[in-house]
C-alpha cells in the first residue's frame, strides 16, 4: 500500500530547501507499475486465451463443417453409386427382359 506522508526529513537543508527523501513513494510507484504490468500481462493473457479460444472454436466449427461436408458428400456419392447401380439393374432387368420376350417370341415363332 502506498503510503507517501512517510518520507523522511533529514537534518540539513540542501540550497535552503529541507531534503526529503522518498523513496517508498518510488517504490510504491514502482508497484503500482509493476501491478499495472501485471494487469497487462493478465489482460494479456486473457486476451491470449481468448483468441486461443476462439481459435479452437473455429476450427472446431471448420473441422466439424468439413466432416459434415465429408459425410454430406459421402453420402451424395452413396446415393450416386446406388442410384447409378439400380438404373444399371433397371436397365439389365430391361434388357434381359427384351431380349427374354425377343427369345420367347423367337421361341414361340420357331415352334408354331
Amino acid at each position: 500500500m502506498c503510503i507517501t506522508q512517510q518520507c523522511s526529513q533529514l537534518s540539513h537543508a540542501i540550497n535552503g530547501v529541507p531534503a526529503r527523501t522518498c523513496t517508498y513513494y518510488y517504490y510504491c510507484y514502482y508497484y503500482f507499475f509493476f501491478f499495472f504490468f501485471y494487469y497487462y500481462y493478465y489482460y494479456y493473457f486473457y486476451y491470449y486465451y481468448y483468441y486461443y479460444y476462439y481459435y479452437y472454436y473455429y476450427y472446431y466449427y471448420y473441422y466439424y463443417y468439413y466432416y459434415f461436408f465429408f459425410y454430406y458428400y459421402y453420402y451424395y456419392y452413396y446415393y450416386y453409386y446406388y442410384y447409378y447401380y439400380y438404373y444399371y439393374y433397371y436397365y439389365y432387368y430391361y434388357y434381359y427382359y427384351y431380349y427374354y420376350n425377343n427369345y420367347y417370341y423367337y421361341y414361340y415363332y420357331y415352334y408354331y
